[in-house]
């Protein structure tokens, strides 16, 4: 085969196409951190680096947790939206190569690099990154044995040789993967989040944001999928699956979701206002103070929290594929601000045009490359699992033989 030929196959099965919209914006992304690396814009760069890291990672991690969450609630209307998730799960190696990507320029975001002293036990940036890394490989891997796990019990669900005993236990297999995975990324999440945002104030302390920050991850991924949906409904037969059911489900999750992170914010915020410790009020007073930073926290709360409780009160706007993206667009931008406001004023206390520059045209390129690991994915998987098609029949299964 010539030359000429290998590339072009490779350029096929990874659809390359450089006018594209996803190449354009990798393309852009990729150009703007190569250029800011290499210049004194690094100190700009590095920091809409990790924004972007902490905001689609998290995405496209917890697009994958929901069709775990879903799988482990045995959920019979998710057939189509737990493809979406396991599409997902292709970016996540993405995720880790950036991880390791942010570590050559810890200097310019860390702000205690390379140790600090108080907690230097904890405090260090050895310490930080094999810790990070070792959750994001574990999730990585988890993540990706649940998504070949539910392709075998897909092929043998298909194979007439196949053993209902041998698909059962691949299915039970699935199980106790799914809860191990909702599990880890609880805790890794937690994890990252206090080593890669509270680390950077690092006399703030606060319990709660761990969980604050992995729901948060969670509610923005809801969104994600009513998105995803809408944009492939009409284009695959996977689309037969996304209907209004699913869509008024989805709806009433991100409505949840959205109070009940508000509610998480205002408990953290409640608690540190009642503690009036100057280590940890020194965190809100940067946000809520000084500008402008005051202005996109009322912003965040308008977009990703009363928006989406004002909005998803309507069923027929719930329900329908048309309208339904629209709040789900709005939390989306909402959730981009908060990771944004709850990371750079550690770092960057005045306003910093460049660094939110950079956040805007290396956002592209992480969209880019979510559509198309998730495009390549869906390309193969383009019908829903025939193990949730049979969700149904095998709940009622074991309802009729439970005592």
């Amino acid at each position: 085969m010539s030359s000429n030929a290998s590339v072009e196959t490779i350029t096929k099965r990874v659809g390359f196409d450089p006018r594209s919209p996803a190449w354009l914006g990798i393309i852009v992304a990729a150009v703007a951190v190569l250029a800011g690396a290499l210049t004194p814009l690094r100190e700009n760069m590095w920091p809409a680096l990790l924004v972007n890291l902490l905001f689609w990672g998290a995405i496209a991690q917890g697009m994958l947790i929901w069709a775990a969450v879903f799988w482990t609630a045995k959920a019979e209307w998710t057939a189509g939206v737990n493809r979406l998730g396991h599409a997902a799960a292709c970016f996540l190696p993405v995720s880790v190569v950036v991880y390791l990507l942010l570590f050559v320029g810890v200097g310019s975001w860390l702000t205690w690099s390379p140790v600090f002293e108080p907690k230097g036990a904890w405090l260090n940036a050895p310490f930080l990154f094999v810790r990070g890394l070792v959750c994001y490989l574990a999730l990585a891997w988890l993540s990706l044995w649940f998504v070949r796990l539910y392709r075998r019990a897909d092929d043998q669900a298909t194979d007439e040789d196949e053993k209902e005993d041998e698909l059962q236990a691949t299915i039970d297999r699935m199980g106790k993967v799914s809860i191990a995975l909702i599990i880890t990324y609880a805790f890794a999440f937690s994890m990252i989040s206090y080593d890669l945002i509270m680390s950077l104030s690092p006399m703030w302390i606060s319990t709660m944001f761990g969980g604050y920050f992995f729901i948060g991850s969670m509610f923005a991924a809801l969104a994600a999928l009513i998105i995803t949906a809408t944009l492939v409904r009409d284009r695959l037969p996977l689309g037969k699956h996304l209907g209004s059911e699913q869509y008024r489900n989805l709806g009433n999750l991100l409505l949840g979701f959205s109070i009940f992170t508000a509610g998480l914010m205002f408990a953290q915020w409640l608690t540190i206002w009642y503690g009036n410790m100057p280590e940890e009020t020194e965190f809100l007073i940067d946000r809520f103070y000084y500008e402008p930073w005051k202005t996109l926290s009322i912003l965040t709360f308008a977009l990703a929290f009363l928006a989406p409780f004002v909005f998803m009160q309507s069923n027929p706007l719930k329900e329908n594929p048309g309208r339904a993206w629209i709040p789900a667009v709005i939390v989306l931008v909402g959730m981009l601000i908060e990771r944004t406001v709850l990371i750079v004023p550690s770092i960057q206390h005045e306003a910093p045009l460049l660094t939110f520059a950079f956040i805007g045209v290396i956002a592209p390129g992480f969209l880019g490359g979510l559509v198309i690991t998730m495009r390549a994915h869906l390309r193969a998987n383009d019908t829903a699992s025939p193990v949730d098609l049979s969700l149904r029949a095998r709940n009622r299964a074991v309802e009729e033989v439970s005592p």
